[in-house]
């Protein structure tokens, strides 16, 4: 008489993303000429089961974090036993997979000199591990806090009109390590024009009113004759509005005066 396999009871297991799962889960058979079928049931993708028992299966990096239920199937088959010649038996049991997650930046659009600042937000379903941020490609001056995600890029002047892609990435210290990443845009303005209009003249001084965006630094430059390439710096500001007020405070022993701003960073 044939009689059903025995599947034994599998406590709840964890595993890593990339790493790989073991699990023995042969069943106990009774009959002396029974032979044993594996299979699983709705299994996560690349999970498998030998001829053994034995389940194998990497999660990848998509499949976590997640807890996935894998149930298992023995049929045997005893050619002596005309009444009952197949018999089953399933279990099943839980497999929590960890894995980081990080939450997808929004995109910005920002005038040239305008910080673009945030702090990404990652977590791991194992609450041990620690979670270190990166950049993958980003433009020169954007930089991430490695322990606190803080982000920040002032993009230059030189990046006006232009449309940034950038990825954060979080790895964690897990065995093996894994990583997970995410891209925004960050869309930079095209500068508008910059007027420089006369206000007021004193003896000492010169004062002018500068027109133009905001989120760049304003650079007073002066000359004592034209043309020539003899331009230096007066005063740097960085506007929080527009139009603003730059002043030239020192006229004296000056016959001639050149203005010009520049832009930056």
């Amino acid at each position: 008489m044939n009689v059903a396999p025995v599947l034994p009871v599998i406590a709840q297991t964890n595993v890593n993303v990339l790493a790989l799962l073991t699990v023995p889960n042969m069943a106990a058979e009774t009959n002396l000429h029974s032979t044993l079928g594996y299979a699983l049931v709705n299994p996560p993708a690349g999970a498998t089961i030998n001829a053994s028992g034995v389940i194998n299966w990497t999660p990848g990096l998509a499949q976590g974090p997640a807890t996935n239920l894998i149930t298992t199937v023995v049929t045997n088959f005893n050619p002596y036993d005309l009444v009952n010649p197949s018999l089953a038996a399933t279990n099943s049991f839980s497999v929590i997979v960890f894995a980081p997650t990080l939450a997808p930046p929004g995109d910005f659009t920002v005038n040239a000199g305008q910080t673009v600042s945030f702090t990404a937000s990652a977590t791991d379903n194992d609450s041990t591990r620690a979670l270190t941020f990166s950049l993958g490609p980003a433009p020169a001056g954007a930089a991430i806090g490695p322990a606190s995600g803080g982000f920040n890029w002032r993009p230059p002047v030189s990046s006006a009109n232009s449309s940034n892609n950038i990825q954060v990435i979080v790895t964690a210290n897990s065995t093996p390590s894994a990583s997970v990443a995410q891209s925004f845009y960050v869309r930079v303005n095209p500068l508008t024009p910059v007027t420089l209009t006369a206000v007021a003249k004193t003896a000492t001084q010169f004062q002018m009113q500068a027109t133009g965006p905001v989120g760049p630094d304003y650079i007073l430059q002066a000359n004592g004759a034209l043309p020539n390439n003899n331009w230096f710096n007066i005063s740097t500001n960085t506007p929080a509005s527009s139009p603003l007020s730059v002043t030239d405070t020192n006229l004296s022993g000056f016959t001639n005066r050149f203005y010009r701003v520049r832009l930056g960073p």
